[in-house]
């Protein structure tokens, strides 16, 4: 399992490619078949045969060889070749793949075996190779013969063969499988023939409504010498729970600290507090893997003494420090990509994450947990588990909980910025900032940031490019606990002061003042748009430039305003002058979520196109 990792621009989440896209592959699957065939319930072998043709550079990434290996699954025999015009220019062997380690720390052999051929286009390439399984089958290798965008199929089959009445589980996309029996064996097979392939698009569907794939696992199993059940998510609980029978060991010593640390805590939120600082002060997040396939968290004790540990291990420490002051909590996996099981299949094959559950019942409320990125505010619902369907694992088995999202209200920024303007177009500016929840999340620890990338993050929303900036003052109120409801909230501030030489353009007699410099327009696809459009998730934004002119000038002339309402979208930029020296600019977006229907698109460009009419206004000051 790995940890999760917005953009500051104020329109970042609705900026689309601006291009054309074809439509004609880059890449073709002429031939796919992958076969896995499960020998025992701790045996299995994955063979497969596939010959890829790529066209042109971007098909390139088409033909890459990738595949992952630990002490549970080894790459046993692998061959291929490269071809031109019928002609193999390179035959690869095992021992011409890169591989490289995959964790660090406490591993077990997780290596990454790749190879990226290199050739005239087009060029075609086979690979033929078998992935052997030990120690037990929990889950089916993966299909999805594509990945990228603009690659065909021509012909993939994928087949898993296991010993007569094993049941399995399944999620297929586009087609079910035939099955058929012979023998002491059952197998099911899935064929795509003829698929197109997908464009990409920004802020399109999930490719997983674009491409075929397969998820499949058996219904019980054996992994690590243990056995398990994923008939439902309480059998996946309980076998993940036994796993960790042995990762709580703090030291009886370290178990005083802590209650000595937490002796003048009133509330268990007080506690919470004052463990999850020591975590990010003391602990690092290190990719690691180990015991039974990398599930079993290591000892508690082994974070203590090293510092570091991955997703299940930092998590486990907090819980076993919490534990160790009396509070109780619940770690939990879900999946930081998806926000709802897929239905049909129950696999913790399909989970990339863990965190903890710690019941408040002061506040009849619970607090989710980010252990390996401590940074953010405690309780913090970030954007990879808000919303999302998880698992909490406890000695009675898995519990299945969603995580609560926020009001899209909460989801904003706000921004005052005043310009003092001098005669030649050079300006000073001061900013004060305000961001909360996801709108946060990109300056949350933009303090530790060198003051070259404090600069770069700043002005990346802005369409000006100052020669110099400086940061003057930065602050936060992580961890508050929001009075007026139950929801923990980011909110980061940042104010700033900066000059340029090029805030207007200047002639002499007049001076040309940008509409809003500190925000960017949106950008559109002009060509016809392929997938539908996904807003995500609602948002809002306001913005603030109040200009001070410079003497001896007035103003000639300002934009009429502007005012667009859609069902998903409203934007209001308005100016004014204020006494006789000053200009003000107000804009306001507010976005909601929607799924645009991709016949309807040209609404959407038509509005883009209006809002950047507003951006790109000027207003005129003449000298008097």
């Amino acid at each position: 399992m790995r940890a999760i990792g917005l953009l500051p621009a104020v329109l970042a989440s609705l900026i689309l490619t601006c291009a054309v896209h074809a439509q004609e592959a880059s890449a073709i699957v002429r031939f796919y078949d992958g076969k896995f065939s499960m020998g025992s319930s701790k045996t299995g072998t994955f063979k497969v045969v596939a010959e890829i043709e790529v066209l042109g550079e971007s098909g390139a990434p088409a033909s890459v060889f990738v595949e992952n290996t630990d002490s549970y699954i080894s790459l046993s025999s692998f061959s291929g070749s490269v071809s031109y015009k019928g002609k193999v220019l390179t035959k690869i062997t095992k021992s011409d793949l890169s591989v490289r380690s995959l964790s660090s720390g406490l591993a077990e052999d997780n290596l990454a075996y790749y190879y990226s051929p290199s050739a005239p286009y087009p060029y075609t390439v086979k690979y033929e190779y078998t992935m052997s399984y030990r120690k037990g089958v929990a889950f089916f290798p993966t299909f999805m013969p594509v990945s990228d965008e603009k690659v065909s199929i021509e012909n993939a089959t994928y087949s898993i063969e296991v010993p007569k009445g094993t049941e399995i589980q399944y999620y297929a996309s586009q087609s079910s499988p035939s099955s058929e029996t012979k023998g002491g064996t059952d197998t099911y097979i899935w064929k795509v023939s003829d698929f197109k392939g997908f464009v990409s698009e920004h802020q399109m569907p999930s490719a997983l409504e674009m491409v075929p794939f397969v998820f499949a696992a058996p219904k019980d199993f054996m992994y690590g010498g243990t056995t398990g059940s994923q008939r439902t998510w309480n059998d996946v609980g309980k076998w993940l729970n036994s796993l960790q029978t042995s990762s709580d060991d703090l030291p009886e010593d370290f178990k005083a600290t802590l209650k000595e640390m937490t002796r003048d805590c009133r509330t268990t939120f007080d506690k919470v507090s004052v463990l999850y600082k020591f975590l990010r002060e003391k602990t690092r997040y290190v990719s690691i893997q180990y015991g039974i396939g990398g599930y079993v968290p290591f000892p508690a004790s082994t974070v203590l003494s090293t510092g570091f540990g991955d997703c299940k291990a930092l998590s486990n420490f907090l819980r076993s420090a919490l534990a160790a002051v009396d509070v109780p909590s619940d770690y939990f996996i879900l999946n930081t990509e998806r926000k709802e099981s897929l239905p049909g299949i129950v696999t913790f094959g399909l989970m990339n994450h863990v965190m903890l559950s710690v019941p408040l019942p002061e506040r009849n409320d619970t607090l989710w947990v980010e252990c390996t990125n401590p940074v953010y505010p405690l309780g913090y619902r970030h954007s990879g588990v808000a919303g999302h369907e998880v698992v909490l694992i406890g000695e009675g088995g898995g519990q299945v909980k969603t995580v609560p999202s926020y009001p899209d209200s909460l989801s904003r920024q706000s921004q005052k910025t005043v310009v003092t303007l001098d005669d030649k177009g050079g300006a000073s500016i001061s900013g004060h900032r305000d961001m909360y929840l996801d709108r946060a999340e990109p300056y949350i620890g933009f303090g530790e940031l060198s003051t070259d990338a404090q600069i770069r993050r700043l002005t990346s929303a802005m369409k000006i490019h100052p020669d110099n900036v400086t940061v003057t003052g930065i602050g936060d109120n992580f961890g508050e606990y929001l009075e007026k409801g139950k929801d923990f909230c980011p909110h980061v501030w940042l104010d700033y002061t900066m000059s340029t030489t090029v805030y207007a353009n200047a002639d002499g007699s007049r001076i040309f003042l940008p509409f809003n410099p500190v925000a960017q327009g949106m950008t559109f696809q002009r060509g016809t748009r392929v997938n539908d459009l996904v807003i995500t998730g609602g948002m809002s934004n306001e913005d603030v430039v109040e200009v001070k002119i410079p003497a001896g000038y007035k103003v000639e002339s300002i934009p009429e305003p502007v005012e667009l309402h859609t069902a998903w979208g409203d934007f209001v930029a308005s100016a004014s002058q204020k006494g006789s020296d000053t200009v003000l600019t107000k804009v306001s977006y507010t976005f909601r979520p929607a799924r645009i229907p991709k016949e309807n698109y040209d609404q959407f460009r038509s509005f883009a196109r209006a809002v950047n009419r507003a951006f790109e206004s000027k207003i005129v000051l003449a000298r008097e």
